[in-house]
């Protein structure tokens, strides 16, 4: 190639980083030249030239052309290639006229001229898919998803793109975007929108871009109204609740595959927004057991190497949360000679930890020494700005969560305000740098990593996506009143079925039951064999069975505590049982020196003993303990011997009677023969003038007797013997204290 001609080629890159020339159906070598510094010559001196982009050389018999490395970085299931290249050229998706070679214009990707590259991408995922690749083929002739219009907001990748191409040939009219702004492969976003697919999404959107592309997944502008919602974070509900709030009634049914978007959809149910059901995969069998464990496991490692190229061996890891993710997280590391530590919230999950030998601790604990830190908590700001300021020189951030608020970049929104530099290094790796010259290394901006660095085992996808499109045929086909405005979980039968599609590949064979074990075991030979509290576990089964037992303890207390609470209610509210239980106290006790009931009454009748009797008894629950002594001495009847008890009410009892006794048993006798004489009313309102002085009498010793114990209120009281003398004629009582 001559001087001349690569200077022309040179330009022509500058101007359009779009621009391609590729000569097909010739001999190609290709080799890489320079990363950063191409050499011209020119008048025979050796000159550097900085360029922009990675070129690379394709050398032909008869020309010689370059093209952007750029391109062939992106044709992997994890495109590495730089987001921002068209913004730099000050190209603007959004404004772009796109248009595939059928003319279909309803879509917004990075490089149409990709599809090719996406297609192979695809077809390779297809032949790693086989339970999804097996359910197409089983429903395709029945279309059990005609007339749906499925909206998705998902990770733009090879296996997503299998899984929408399902869904079509299942019947489905659907329109796609993103639900990450890094996760997105460029060319498989192109292979899907050149199938005349609606799809909005490139890799490295901003938040505009980002709420942009919802918008127009909707499709509202279209004339197009959904009736089935796939997504994954809950952005897409939200924003579907929030702006159109009157479509979304319309909706037959959510499927929701991640931990924050089924928290989001519990949290509309529970605020009672949620108007339409819900599926819930992200707790299904299916998915939790091998997406969440198995493929984190597999794609932890290979994003961390893809990113940093480091040795794990002997490393110190700090994983943020020990759920399913987490123990996946840990189990790979481990097994690349991390020494790993766990901090967590919930003692189940940290004695599982603790059970498969981690060490749990809390994260300010560990911070300094760690090497890398892993957050899998689902939570926000798990690290925060005061954990990055503790961590050493070269530490590894990353986050294998959902969404990007488990780690604190708020420097990144707003540098400004921050005192700490970022440096762009590759794709998905920044250094943070703080002004005394420490460095840490953060992994897609605390975005998902997996997805945004790693490759993503297809064959693990394929179970996950299959349980998604059964979910969406299951609520499109559903009774009417099957499913309400509830978040329910996949039946156990479907996730079976997800189980069987893909045991073909492994050589299995399922045993059947005999009639007579199906009957042992109450289950139908072609199931569900398992019911619907069963979890499905490895080695946490005992864990699972003290989460159980706890919970029943809870209820047997909440209860017991409901059942002691009446019982307390009926002994202290209901008069009668106060009554008795005095009542059989004092008609218990056996010591003669106890002054008892038995008073000398003028002109006795036979009933006035019993009724003196009840009257005192009465003036001695209301008037001399009170609720508040009797509620005293209850307390003490469930906590002490019922000896202490019984010799308490005597002592009480006959500091009563010494004291009051005498005039309360002539009031009762006086009040005796009053209210049983013959008597004439004036009016139905007026009583007869000696009954009104007979209670004012009585009215008057019960203020008496209060005035008394308000001024004489020693707690010792009436509990030890006492020597009393009344004073008829003086308006005091003296006490002798023995």
């Amino acid at each position: 190639m001559s001087n001349n001609e690569n200077d022309d080629d040179d330009d022509d890159l500058a101007a359009d980083p779009e621009k391609v020339q590729c000569r097909r159906n010739r001999r190609t070598s290709i080799q890489f030249i320079d990363k950063n510094v191409i050499r011209r010559r020119s008048s025979g001196n050796e000159k550097q030239v900085q360029q922009p982009q990675r070129l690379l050389s394709i050398n032909s018999t008869s020309d010689k052309e370059s093209i952007d490395l750029d391109h062939l970085q992106q044709y992997t299931t994890a495109s590495d290639s730089d987001s921002d290249a068209d913004d730099e050229c000050g190209v603007n998706i959004r404004e772009l006229q796109h248009k595939n070679r059928s003319g279909f214009t309803d879509f917004a990707v990075r490089r149409i001229k990709h599809a090719q590259y996406g297609r192979r991408e695809i077809e390779i995922a297809e032949q790693e898919m086989p339970g999804l690749m097996a359910l197409r083929r089983r429903a395709e002739g029945d279309k059990p998803l005609q007339g749906a219009k499925i909206v998705g907001c998902t990770h733009i990748i090879a296996q997503t793109a299998v899984l929408i191409e399902t869904l079509i040939r299942l019947g489905a009219q659907v329109r796609w975007c993103a639900c990450n702004i890094f996760s997105t492969q460029n060319e498989v976003a192109a292979a899907l929108a050149e199938e005349s697919i609606p799809i909005f999404a490139w890799k490295g959107e901003n938040d505009d871009d980002f709420w942009w592309c919802i918008k127009k997944a909707i499709g509202s502008d279209q004339g197009w109204q959904p009736n089935m919602i796939l997504d994954d974070g809950g952005d897409l509900t939200h924003y579907f609740h929030k702006h159109y709030s009157t479509l979304f009634s319309t909706i037959k049914g959510i499927v929701e595959e991640s931990v924050t978007g089924v928290h989001r959809l519990y949290q509309m149910c529970r605020t009672q927004t949620l108007t339409v059901p819900a599926m819930n995969i992200n707790d299904s069998v299916t998915k939790t057991k091998f997406d969440n464990l198995y493929l984190c496991r597999e794609s932890i490692v290979d994003g961390i190497k893809r990113c940093t190229d480091i040795l794990f061996g002997g490393k110190q890891v700090v994983v943020c949360g020990y759920g399913e993710i987490g123990k996946g997280c840990c189990s790979a590391l481990r097994g690349m000679g991390c020494f790993v530590f766990v901090t967590e919230i919930d003692p189940i999950c940290a004695l599982q930890a603790c059970m498969e030998g981690y060490k749990v601790v809390r994260l300010e604990e560990v911070i300094k020494q760690a090497d890398i830190i892993v957050t899998a908590s689902g939570s926000k700001y798990t690290i925060t700005r005061d954990s990055l300021d503790k961590m050493k020189n070269g530490a590894i951030v990353c986050n294998m969560g959902h969404s990007n608020t488990e780690i604190d970049v708020s420097f990144l929104r707003f540098p400004s305000l921050s005192d700490l530099q970022v440096e762009h290094v590759r794709s998905n790796v920044d250094h943070v740098i703080w002004p005394n010259g420490k460095r840490i290394v953060l992994i897609a901006e605390g975005r998902i990593m997996n997805l945004c660095c790693s490759s993503v085992p297809s064959f693990v996808v394929s179970i996950t996506a299959a349980t998604q499109a059964l979910a969406l045929i299951e609520l499109y086909n559903a009774p009417t009143n099957r499913y309400k405005c509830d978040v329910y979980l996949l039946p156990k039968k479907m996730d079976e079925y997800v189980a069987s599609l893909h045991l073909p590949v492994f050589d299995a064979h399922l045993t059947e039951l005999t009639d007579d074990q199906c009957k042992y075991l109450g289950v139908n030979k072609a199931g569900p064999f398992k019911p619907n509290y069963y979890r499905f576990q490895s080695c946490n089964s005992t864990a699972m069975q003290i989460f159980t037992l706890l919970w029943i303890w809870y209820v047997v207390v909440f209860f017991l505590n409901i059942y002691s609470l009446g019982v307390w209610i009926g002994r202290l509210g209901v008069y009668k049982n106060r009554y008795n239980f005095i009542q059989s106290r004092l008609t218990r006790t056996s010591r003669p020196e106890i002054p008892r009931f038995r008073f000398d009454f003028k002109h006795a009748k036979r009933d006035l003993g019993d009724y003196v009797h009840e009257e005192l008894i009465r003036s001695f629950i209301l008037v001399y303990l009170e609720a508040d002594g009797y509620f005293f001495i209850r307390m003490l009847t469930v906590n002490v011997s019922d000896f202490v008890v019984q010799e308490i009410i005597e002592q009480l009892w006959a500091c009563y009677v010494m004291r009051y006794g005498e005039n309360d048993a002539k009031l009762a006798e006086k009040s005796y023969y009053e209210f049983r004489k013959e008597r004439k009313y004036t009016s139905i309102t007026q009583l007869h003038a000696p009954i009104l002085n007979v209670m004012d009498e009585r009215s008057g010793a019960h203020d008496a007797k209060r005035k008394y114990f308000r001024q004489h209120s020693d707690i010792t009281t009436g509990l030890l013997p006492l020597s009393t003398s009344y004073d008829a004629s003086s308006t005091h009582m003296k006490n002798q204290h023995v």
